[in-house]
This record gives C-alpha cells, sequence and structure tokens, in this order.
C-alpha cells in the first residue's frame, strides 16, 4: 500500500496537523505494511526532522512557502512529486488552507482521498473524511461540504492516538488522590507562549511540595526564557520536545494545557487538566468538553493572567472530588476509542 501525506507544521500552524498524521501513518505500517511518504512546505519552525526520525521520507515542496499557500501552485507541486497517475492508494491531507480546489486536482494521482479535518468550514472532495472532535451534531456537520459517497468518521472516538497512550493507560491506570505531580504542555508551538505564564503561575503559587513537568515542544520559539524561568524554581522539571509523553501524562495528578489535539490524549487517560483555549479553532470543541465536565476549564487564554492561573491551581489541587469527576467524565468522553477502524476502512 502506498499512502502520501500532505500535511505542514510551524510555529503558527503547530505541530498537531503532523503528530497526528504520524499516528495514522504509523498504524498504516503496522498493520498494512504501507510505505508512507510525507509532502511538506519549508515553513520557520517545521518538524520535517521528527517525521524522517520516523522513518518517513518527507518532500519539501520548491515553492518559497508561507502560511498563506496557493492552491493553484501547491496542488501542482504536489502532482509533480506524486509522479505517476494512480501509483498512490491513499492521499491524506491535514491542512486547513486546501480544500476542494486542491483535492479535485489531485483526483487522478490517487485512487482515494482522505481528508482530517476540524473546522466543517469549506468543501472537500474526499473518499473519506475523518474529524475528531466533539461538537453538537456532529452527525451532520459535513452536510452538502463532502461528496454522498464520503465515508465520514466523527467524534473522539476516532481520535488518532500513538499506540504508547494504551500502553500506559493499562500500565498506570488512574487513581485520583492528593496532587503531586503537574503537567504542563501547551503544545508544540506554543505561539501566544502561555508555557512562560503557567511558569509564572507556578511562581506565585509557591508550593515546592508539588512536582511540575513542563514540556517545551520541538516548535517553541520561547524556549530559552522558559528554560531560564524553569532553572529558577526547583520544583520544575523543564524537558524538550519527549519521546515519553504517554508516560508523563500517566504519571501526573494534574495538567495545564490548551485545547488542542493534547486534550484528547489527556482524556484517554483520565487526566484530570485545567484548560485553555489558545486558538479561535479550539473554541467550540473545547466548550463542548466542558459541558461534558471532562475539563477543567478556565476559558481563553487571552484573558488569563499569570495571577488568575495561580489562583486556579490553588483552588484545584485540593479539591479530590471535583478531581474524580473531570477524571471520570474524561474517560467517558473518549468510551469505545480504539483504531481497529484504520484497519477496516484502508
Amino acid at each position: 500500500m502506498q499512502v502520501v501525506f500532505r500535511v505542514d507544521s510551524s510555529f503558527l500552524i503547530g505541530t498537531g496537523h503532523v503528530m497526528r498524521c504520524l499516528a495514522l501513518a504509523d498504524e498504516l505500517r503496522r498493520v498494512r505494511g504501507a510505505t508512507v511518504n510525507f509532502i511538506c512546505c519549508d515553513l520557520q519552525g517545521n518538524i520535517a526532522s521528527t517525521v524522517r526520525q520516523k522513518g518517513y521520507k518527507v518532500h519539501i515542496l520548491a515553492q518559497p512557502c508561507d502560511d498563506l499557500i496557493s492552491q493553484r501552485v501547491d496542488a501542482s507541486q504536489t502532482k509533480e512529486v506524486m509522479g505517476c497517475k494512480h501509483d498512490c492508494d491513499w492521499l491524506v491531507v491535514d491542512h486547513y488552507s486546501l480544500d476542494r480546489e486542491w483535492e479535485s486536482q489531485l483526483r487522478g494521482y490517487a485512487r482515494q482521498i482522505m481528508v482530517i479535518d476540524d473546522l466543517a468550514n469549506r468543501p472537500h472532495d474526499c473518499d473519506l473524511l475523518l474529524d475528531q472532535n466533539l461538537y453538537e451534531g456532529m452527525e451532520k456537520r459535513y452536510e452538502n461540504l463532502v461528496p454522498s459517497t464520503c465515508k465520514q468518521l466523527c467524534g473522539p472516538r476516532y481520535v488518532l492516538l500513538r499506540p504508547e497512550f494504551q500502553e500506559w493507560k493499562e500500565r498506570l491506570p488512574r487513581v485520583i488522590g492528593d496532587v503531586r505531580r503537574i503537567m504542563v504542555f501547551f503544545s508544540g508551538s506554543d505561539p501566544t507562549n502561555e508555557t512562560l505564564k503557567a511558569l509564572q503561575a507556578v511562581s506565585i503559587f509557591d508550593r515546592p511540595d508539588i512536582v511540575f513537568e513542563v514540556v517545551c515542544g520541538a516548535a517553541n520559539p520561547y524556549k530559552p526564557e522558559i528554560e531560564q524561568l524553569s532553572g529558577q524554581l526547583p520544583n520544575v522539571t523543564c524537558h524538550r520536545q519527549v519521546a515519553n509523553m504517554a508516560e508523563l501524562m500517566a504519571r501526573a495528578d494534574l495538567a495545564i494545557g490548551a485545547g488542542g489535539g493534547a486534550m484528547w490524549e489527556r482524556c484517554y487517560l483520565g487526566l484530570p487538566a485545567i484548560t485553555m483555549v489558545t486558538a479561535e479553532n479550539q473554541l467550540k470543541t473545547t466548550e463542548a468538553v466542558a459541558r461534558k465536565g471532562a475539563i477543567l476549564y478556565a476559558g481563553k487564554a487571552e484573558d488569563i493572567s499569570c495571577e488568575d492561573l495561580a489562583e486556579i491551581i490553588a483552588g484545584t489541587v485540593n479539591d479530590v472530588p471535583r478531581l474524580e469527576k473531570v477524571s471520570a467524565a474524561a474517560l467517558a468522553v473518549m468510551a469505545g476509542h480504539g483504531l481497529s477502524w484504520i484497519e477496516g476502512f484502508f
């Protein structure tokens, strides 16, 4: 099986699109023996090196890319990379700037097209659509946006998680009690520097008996100042892009983070999390998860100061009954999750 992914990462875009595509690529390689290639733009802060480290070939588009790409030019150069028509079994596209205009031009180059989307704000020409988010009326989100023959996979049960999350869920079943370890992670890029805000809140909170594990993503442009402040706080350990994210989450008693892809990882492990919206595309699904009681929703990050966050942490760490309820609700949101659908559809 030949599979090609068209996906980007950068300081602005973040790393989540690539990471979920990697989860799918790994599973396709495992269950189907797929040969997988990635096509990416050379954007500032990209994680193409991470893709290569996983054993996949990355083709960099020749166009002088910026974050607002031309669909026509992008499609033309993607076709050049893909070469002969119909050689590819699946073309998977995960990109907010690409839609039916781009996909229809690639129709002859892949037997089937899969779209991974979160927004439901533009039409697609695809055979399979995945939206792993939780929304009100999610069954009808893509009505009139995809062909009638398109198979739609909607909801958290289809979240693309790496196998290590299941391994650590089984290895360390969630037990709610006193908070002794808090994990801080605000996506692979964290363009608004919420990680530094969280560290400032840790300083104000002043509980040296609680350990903070801070993860600084590969595309985070603020690493030096984050590491500097971390070094001044004796109960803080700062990790650069890690390979053991699932383990860190499994060992934590509480998390502080954004409402993006990592939110589903935390929910899957039943990890209660103080969750902030750091981008507009996170808002609706984060609010939907909050209505389920599955996160400790703090609101939009832009409205929260480090003093506010310190107060939220202080009001949370000793409230074991609340943490128990949030953990149970998080696990319920992810009920029925698995990757067996991949083998069925591919």
